[in-house]
């Protein structure tokens, strides 16, 4: 492929990725959704330490099947470690490439930092991911100030 396909290509990527996105962030009440619907912005490409986890309680807490958000891991769950996740927040939207779309809502242990933490529902598989680094484009929601929440 030549390099000005490659571009157009992740550019239409992720402007999917915004659209498909923004139809996930929907709420079920909707006489509030002017105020819960997430507005994304440009996305933010970072290359992150990329690792992978599964509910082991010798990988996680003792709630292994719980996120740090109080939701069931599902796919599509990943980790932000505290540096990224006190920038960007819980319920951001990212693209890993290679990987697909996940929200954030689960955070890492302290001592980890600029890394991601992919969900996987068979160790086997965390494992076989192993460690990389990739392209994560970051969908950060905007915040209206004086209502401190994403709207």
């Amino acid at each position: 492929m030549t390099r000005p396909f490659i571009r157009a290509f992740i550019s239409i990527v992720i402007m999917g990725i915004a659209i498909f996105a923004a139809m996930i962030s929907s709420v079920s009440d909707m006489s509030s959704f002017a105020t819960k619907e997430p507005v994304l912005s440009e996305p933010i490409m970072e290359e992150l330490r990329t690792t992978a986890y599964s509910s082991r309680y010798c990988e996680t807490d003792n709630s292994p099947f719980i996120t740090s958000t109080g939701d069931s891991v599902s796919w599509g769950t990943v980790a932000f470690s505290r540096d990224l996740l006190s920038k960007y927040g819980y319920g951001t939207v990212v693209f890993v490439e290679e990987m697909g779309l996940f929200r954030v809502s689960d955070t890492m242990d302290r001592r980890k930092r600029s890394q991601i933490d992919i969900w996987f529902p068979r160790t086997e598989d965390a494992r076989r991911f192993g460690i990389k680094n990739l392209r994560v484009y970051i969908f950060p929601t905007r915040k209206i100030e004086w209502m401190d929440q994403p709207i």
